[in-house]
């Protein structure tokens, strides 16, 4: 490497860095070196090597496409760490990836650009194997790929599936370099030879070493000490072994593997570790048993533990046992610290052991065990040995999900860094770790390193060794006296290590090599011509189950692939081979539901060709996209990009930001014209009737000059919190106005404006409307009619005193140039250029009469101009002083505001302002806000009766202009009237729309996937996407107005205000205008709003869709459930005409036979669900007094989720009718029978009373029901709305009979929709995040966290608590404040059920 290289680097790399370097140029190699030799540097410099080939390549052949570098580590922590040491030492474009990124979710465009973009990735070898098979990048696009801890290269590892699959079936010419980094070749038990053997024909590499008299002086090898101890023969259980033995009960199962791991604890390390493990174990089991019934909220959807009374019974039982045994004298916080006779000889020669570094000045060490359980139990002895104060402990292992034992503890990703880097600093100075330490992990160099369990393997001992690489350091291994093996196992180690190097040293080329245990065939591997995505054998099972996991589920049981093997016996030889079969979930096409395997010999041989075949099937079916990817963006699924108005690029799932509008309203089509002499004007006298109505304001006029008049009628508005009456009257005789009568209107229009607003007002501009006065003595409007002569009304006096200059107060001889200053305003040069209207001359006073300003910081008025205005001029000393207030500001929004204290003006410094004070007085000060108001309901008008083009059509929207004024208002512009109500009543019938029309149009889709194509329709960027095409923003008034920002409205949409919207609220704009078209003009005119708005693929007669539905329905007969479904439709209240649909719908998906004849009621649920929403929030949303936006929303609430339906489905019979085929559903449907049975005493009428319930909604204080009992009850309205021909008052009909009639009277008695509400949420209740961070105060806690992820494709935001990293809470909402809500209230429910928190015993807080 040169100079320059060196420099960039930032260190001198040593020799044998170099040497191995000339190694990996020449040929692919695995550099066996120890660790902290610095491996990683030499891979840099190799990047580094590789780029500079790389740009004299393309220098060379300018098309040429780019190749770049890969860094695979096999475990996350290490991504970042390689990551940041590859940006460090070299000047590339380096990127990291892993799967908490959610990788797996992007798209094909999102990874184009990131190849472009990056020159070295870093990523785990999971990432980069699924972009080889996804055809994200080819083998081509690379140039070298580096695999760190390159020993895993082994079996089914990724290391060896990107090997054998990828790299070994790429041309040669074509192949990236390889470089392999390993302190150890070995894996396993296998001998030195057959594992290097096997590592180098696996990543097809030589493996290589140096001199270990090179490293030595750069990387120091530890003292070897072996330490032995005397093995105990045996140990009693500790006591708290016999109480939970004794007082377990129903617990005791749950607890089986922790008793016998106790057992074995206690001979290994003693009674008192014994017994703090098994703490550990009921601490742990008890949590998870609460935490599971608290995920029985989660949505709605219990699970199968939480529906099983068994399970009830266990969590009962936990709680009394965890109570018994806290209370014990022998637990952990009643006990005093061990002594040598509670620890078995093993542990006491550990504290004896470091009890001799007592004096290190810097003391770093690491114990390594094998089990997490014994770390825990480890630390919390060191934590309280006498003698070991000076040692800092912490433990250190792996992330992975799930544990062997309750006891067992993971630590996730950042808590792993977390803890390494407390180390790095000092803070911690002792590690009790698992094998995750010994790999990977920047780890400092110690000075002790401890096998506190004897090294199993080569590798084991090799690395763990490596960390002890301080000078002087110390590598002890603790071995039983009693076990001579022990000792000779760690002598075989050593002497296997020593002849492994020498044999690396003299091997000079790759000899009998063994090829690549994964090297599929043609026949093995299934590849995607189109995007050259490809799945092997090897790779088949993990596929199907990751597509399996993607499906629809009532979380009654997990969804997975059902594999059956069985031998097919030789006649002749007998039975030697197998045949493996795999089904899929119900909610699979049938066509893609089950394939056999051919023979093979083996059993695991014969399930891959299972999976693989069905995966080929997948393909064919649609459900997996080109790139073998399950198809979960609506993208993907054909026919329907037409229905979706493209929203931008990028991932199907990347976290965009909200995006802002911004835009100007536009102009009426009343309003629209040319101002030119002699052309029709048109005037239209506005009066406002404010004061309650007894007295009107000044009138003033409007002149126009569209093609008519504006219409005579009456509207209101809200001022000053209020609803205002406005009286409109316009003449139909045109004005004729000439040049200089023009010239003068527009001064007075802009005199009148630039007086009351403080915005930037033109002074010439193409104004849309022009403001002029009207005559004071015009009161009668009755006596007008609509022939009036307008030039007979126009107050032209004031229009001519608008025309003159501002005239001065004082003329030169000191005397006032106006007699009545009450009549006009007076402009004060000094005071901020403001207006004022005069109160009161004081004649008798001059600008230096004793008048003391300030209190009498200035004895005299002119004084005060003098010192504190700045003023430049001699003052005259005989004028008056005049008292004034300042003109009022104009009405912003709702709100009025009015000056408080009075001024005293010299008319010295004061002009007359050419606009008469009674104008000013008067509707002025109103006069921006009606303008604003009636532009934007002349707005309303035109989209009602013009639609977006301008051109008035038959086919008109049937909302009024009142609703769809207020549907195209949002709240931050009038909280009073808004959208807000409206976009509720829309979006509810949107979602049927939208529901009705994928039903009927994909006949063949199942459940999930309809719901999937609904998101994609109803997500705030696809409606703005058509919202944006119309061009809507332009008739949405958005801002409140500002008298700093507005200016009167223009031609072509100038003036007014710039109005900044989020795509959320235009989205719910589109809804309510929905929502007004739909109480103006029924279903028909909703369902034409929907296709006004959001394109022809809809339909405005739902009968069409009926139609369309029979074409595609098979017609078919099913007799043998005919007396089920006449109980039903007695039930209910309604007869079917297709009987087939009552079946279906009460067909749970787990009764694969019933499914496969006739589906499952899963398609009619997503049906009926939107059918229940609409019908329902109809029904609220006509209730009077009307229903705030809030309440509306929680009173629906109440009456469609799963309790309550699960509730109605249960006193109709439904939920016996359910036909299914799976225990843990049939054991939560009878838990949820028996509580009915319970609380009602058998009867099924909401007139039963109950002592033991506290409310009338009793339903909500009984366990969490099954979701397929309250589905069922959507799913015959599903059935109903179909049978009925998508007539919607047919499911209303069952609602109203089964659900609303029944069982109004109890919302009534709790107050729905009232104050006094007991199902809506007060203002002021207690707010539950807060108080799950007062409980965490409470008890000296940090470990409970919010984590918010925003789905972009469901138009949704979820949170999730965790606490001590478990989740304990879920929420999803349209906002991060409602899904953080809904996380916290699941949370507090878990964390009220305990008592103290792990922290606590772990002695951290």
């Amino acid at each position: 490497m040169s100079a320059s290289g060196d420099h960039q680097l930032g260190v001198t790399p040593r020799s044998y860095q170099y040497e191995v370097l000339d190694k990996a140029i020449d040929s692919n190699v695995i550099a066996v070196l120890d660790t902290g030799s610095g491996k990683t540097l030499i891979s840099v410099m190799l990047i580094s090597h590789m780029a500079r080939l790389e740009q004299k390549r393309r220098t060379e052949n300018p098309g040429l496409r780019t190749r770049l570098s890969v860094f695979l580590v096999p475990l996350v922590p290490l991504v970042l760490q390689q990551e940041e040491y590859v940006r460090k030492h070299c000047n590339l474009k380096v990127k990291h990836y892993y799967g908490a990124m959610r990788v797996d979710d992007w798209s094909e465009e999102r990874w184009k650009n990131e190849v472009s973009e990056a020159e070295v990735m870093v990523m785990t070898a999971d990432i980069f194997r699924n972009m080889l098979c996804r055809a994200y990048i080819a083998m081509e696009q690379i140039n070298l790929i580096i695999f760190d801890e390159c020993h895993h290269a082994r079996k089914n590892h990724a290391y060896n599936q990107i090997m054998g699959i990828h790299y070994k079936q790429c041309r040669e010419s074509g192949r990236p370099k390889i470089f392999g980094m390993t302190a150890s070749p070995t894996f396993g038990k296998e001998s030195y030879q057959s594992s290097i053997m096997q590592i180098e024909g696996n990543l097809d590499a030589r493996a290589v070493t140096v001199d270990v008299a090179e490293v030595s002086p750069h990387v120091p090898r530890p003292k070897q000490t072996v330490v032995y101890y005397k093995g105990t023969e045996r140990a009693d259980p500790p006591a708290l072994y016999y109480l939970v033995k004794q007082y377990g009960g129903p617990a005791e199962e749950e607890l089986a593997a922790a008793l016998k791991k106790s057992l074995i604890l206690c001979e290994e390390l003693g009674t008192w570790c014994a017994a703090r493990a098994l703490e550990m174990a009921v601490l742990a089991t008890d949590a998870r048993l609460k935490r599971s019934r608290v995920l029985q909220w989660h949505n709605g959807r219990p699970t199968e533990e939480c529906s099983e009374p068994k399970e009830l019974e266990k969590v009962a039982a936990f709680a009394n046992l965890k109570s018994y045994v806290m209370t014990s004298p022998f637990w952990f916080d009643n006990l005093s610290s061990p002594t040598a006779n509670d620890l078995s000889p093993k542990v006491m020669t550990l504290l004896k052991v470091l009890e001799e570094y007592r004096n290190c000045k810097h003391f770093c060490g690491i114990v390594f065990v094998q089990r997490r359980a014994t770390a825990r139990v480890l630390d919390l002895v060191i934590k309280r040995w006498k003698g070991l104060e000076f040692v800092k402990s912490d433990i250190l292992v792996g992330h992975g999900i799930g544990s062997a034992s309750p006891a067992d503890v993971n630590l996730r990703v950042q808590q792993q860094r977390k803890i390494v880097q407390s180390f790095q600093k000092g803070e911690t100075n002792l590690i009790i770790a698992t094998r995750v330490a010994e790999e990977g992990l920047d780890i400092r160099a110690c000075n002790l390193v401890i096998r506190f369990d004897v090294c199993i393997t080569l590798t084991n001992y090799i690395q763990s060794r490596g960390r002890a690489r301080r000078m002087d350091s110390e590598f002890i291994t603790l071995c039983n006296r009693n076990s001579p093996s022990e000792a000779v196992q760690l002598a075989e180690l050593q002497r296997e290590e020593q002849l492994m190097r020498a044999a690396l040293q003299t091997r000079e080329s790759l000899t009998g090599s063994m090829e690549s245990a994964v090297q599929p065939s043609d026949e093995e591997i299934y590849t995607v011509e189109s995007t050259g995505a490809s799945v092997t054998l090897y790779t088949s099972i993990g596929m199907l189950y990751n597509y399996c996991a993607l499906l629809p589920t009532d979380s009654v049981g997990a969804l997975t692939p059902t594999f059956q093997i069985a031998p097919v016996p030789d006649l002749a030889y007998g039975p030697c081979e197998f045949k493996a079969s795999v089904t899929l979930p119900p909610s699979v096409p049938i066509e893609a539901r089950y394939a056999t395997s051919k023979l093979c010999a083996r059993k695991a041989l014969a399930k891959q060709w299972a999976a693989l075949e069905i995966i080929k099937r997948l393909h064919a079916a649609g459900e997996l996209d080109d790139r073998l990817k399950p198809i979960k963006a609506v993208s993907q699924i054909a026919g329907f990009d037409e229905m979706v108005e493209p929203v931008g690029t990028g991932g199907d799932t990347e976290r965009k930001k909200r995006q802002i509008l911004e835009f100007r309203m536009k102009t009426p089509v009343f309003w629209r014209g040319s101002w030119k002499p002699h052309q029709p004007t048109w005037l239209t006298l506005v009066r406002m009737h404010v004061d309650n109505g007894n007295k009107p304001t000044s009138d003033i006029g409007l002149l126009t000059v569209g093609e008519g008049p504006m219409q005579k009628g009456i509207f209101h508005m809200s001022i000053a919190n209020r609803l205002t009456a406005v009286e409109i009257q316009s003449s139909r005789c045109p004005l004729d106005l000439d040049l200089p009568t023009l010239a003068s209107v527009k001064r007075f229009h802009v005199a009148l404006f630039k007086g009351i607003l403080r915005s930037d007002v033109q002074d010439e501009a193409e104004w849309a409307t022009i403001v002029v006065p009207v005559v004071e003595t015009l009161t009668d409007w009755t006596a007008l009619g609509d022939a009036f002569d307008p030039r007979a009304v126009i107050d032209w006096e004031s229009v001519a005193f608008a025309s003159r200059a501002q005239q001065p107060l004082l003329d030169q001889d000191g005397n006032l140039t106006c007699a009545n200053l009450q009549a006009v305003v007076l402009h004060s040069r000094v005071h901020h250029n403001r207006l004022y209207l005069v109160d009161k001359v004081h004649d008798h006073l001059t600008p230096y009469s004793d008048w003391p300003i300030e209190e009498g910081k200035f004895p005299t008025l002119g004084r005060y101009y003098e010192a504190r205005l700045k003023y430049p001029e001699p003052i005259h000393t005989a004028q008056p002083i005049i008292k004034a207030h300042r003109l009022p500001y104009i009405t912003q929004t709702t709100m009025e505001k009015q000056p408080t204290s009075a001024a005293y003006l010299i008319p010295q410094c004061c002009t007359i302002y050419p606009i008469p004070a009674h104008i000013m007085r008067g509707t002025a000060l109103h006069l921006p806000i009606l303008l604003q108001h009636l532009q934007h309901r002349l707005l309303a008008s035109d989209l009602k009766y013009y639609g977006f083009d301008d051109f008035m059509s038959d086919d008109y929207l049937h909302g009024s202009v009142e609703d769809l004024q207020a549907a195209l208002t949002a709240p931050v512009a009038d909280p009073t009237v808004n959208y807000e109500r409206l976009e509720t009543f829309g979006d509810s019938f949107l979602k049927i729309h939208q529901s009705l029309h994928l039903y009927a149009s994909y006949p063949t889709c199942h459940e999930g996937r309809l719901s999937l194509m609904r998101n994609a329709l109803e997500r705030n960027t696809a409606l703005r996407a058509c919202a944006m095409k119309l061009g809507l923003e332009g008739y949405v008034l958005g801002t409140g107005l500002s008298r700093r920002e507005w200016t009167p409205p223009e031609q072509l949409g100038g003036g007014g205000s710039v109005h900044k919207l989020s795509d959320k609220t235009v989205a719910d704009v589109v809804e309510a205008i929905i929502g007004a078209c739909l109480c103006g003009g029924g279903i028909r005119g909703g369902a034409g709003a929907v296709v006004k708005l959001l394109g022809h693929g809809y339909e405005s007669d739902w009968s069409i869709y009926s139609q369309k539905l029979a074409e595609s329905r098979q017609s078919r007969t099913f007799t043998v459930m005919e007396p089920i479904v006449r109980q039903v439709e007695q039930a209910i209240g309604y007869q079917f005409k297709d009987m087939t649909l009552a079946i279906e719908a009460l067909v749970h998906a787990s009764e694969a036979r019933a499914v496969a004849e006739i589906g499952s009621y899963q398609r009619l649920e997503f049906l009926g669900d939107a059918a229940l929403g609409f019908v329902v929030t109809r029904h609220l949303y006509a209730i009077s007094p009307p229903l705030s936006p809030a309440e509306l929303s929680e009173f629906r609430s109440e009456l469609v989720n799963n309790q309550f339906l699960s509730w109605v489905s249960w006193t109709l019979g439904l939920t016996k009718h359910i036909q299914y085929n799976d225990a843990a559903l049939e054991s939560a449907i009878a838990h949820f029978g028996h509580q009915m049975e319970r609380v009602t005493g058998g009867v099924r009428t909401p007139r039963f009373k109950t002592s033991a319930l506290k409310g009338p909604l009793y339903w909500k204080e009984l366990d969490a029901a099954p979701k397929s009992t309250g589905d069922v009850y959507e799913a015959i309205l599903g059935a109903v709305f179909v049978d009925s021909g998508f007539d919607v008052e047919a499911p209303w009909g069952v609602v109203l009979r089964t659900l609303i009639d029944p069982w109004w009277h109890l919302f009534q008695e709790a107050g729905c929709g009232t104050a006094q509400s007991k199902c809506v949420r007060s203002a002021d209740e207690t707010n539950p995040i807060g108080e799950a961070y007062e409980w965490t105060q409470k008890m000296r806690c940090e470990r409970l966290q919010f984590t918010i992820e925003i789905d972009e494709e469901a138009g949704v935001i979820r949170c999730t608590c965790t606490f001590h990293d478990v989740p304990i809470g879920c929420g999803e909402g349209k906002n991060k404040k409602i899904a953080k809500r809904i996380a916290a209230e699941h949370a507090l429910t878990f964390l009220r059920s305990i008592d103290r928190c792990a922290c606590h015993q772990e002695g951290k807080n």
